[in-house]
């Protein structure tokens, strides 16, 4: 039976990940710090909602060694297409480490073709980064809020 105080987390564990170009990049997890109802593959970082309902996405990444890039953003992938944009910084020149944090309510669907991800993409003339894979610095996770057929708890 499916746990409706579903929630899973992810991270790096230790392992960097270099980003170059402007195609948006999966940001692969490494470990799965928890998932209550096995909702995640690991293998291809995507979740899979168990059931319909609103889930709050919560995360930060943390990059570094960023060079020829004018702004990076973070964005959430359903089905692997964009969906929306979570967070986003322009960069400065000469600066070479940012973190992004984000936190967004999204409506999710149970179905076996219904999966979100999360990507990184930058901006600028050959732009590269380098992902920070400490636990302390980049992890992301949702966890359940509430049911679509229900009303919204406050």
């Amino acid at each position: 039976m499916r746990d409706y105080r579903s929630s899973y987390a992810l991270d790096k564990n230790g392992i960097d990940q270099d980003i170059d170009g402007t195609t948006a990049v999966l940001i692969t997890a490494n470990r799965i710090l928890w998932d209550l109802n096995h909702d995640v593959d690991l293998g291809s970082s995507k979740f899979y909602p168990p059931l319909d309902g609103i889930w709050t996405l919560n995360g930060t990444v943390q990059v570094s060694n960023l060079s020829n890039c004018t702004q990076v953003a973070i964005q959430v992938w359903r089905n692997d297409e964009l969906w929306f944009t979570v967070d986003e910084k322009p960069i400065g020149s000469g600066e070479a480490r940012t973190a992004l944090c984000f936190s967004c309510d999204m409506d999710c669907y149970f179905s076996s073709d219904h999966n979100f991800d999360v990507r990184i993409i930058l901006e600028g003339p050959s732009p590269s980064c380098t992902i920070d894979g400490s636990e302390d610095n980049t992890s992301w996770g949702a966890s359940f809020r509430y049911s679509l057929d229900q009303e919204s708890p406050t």
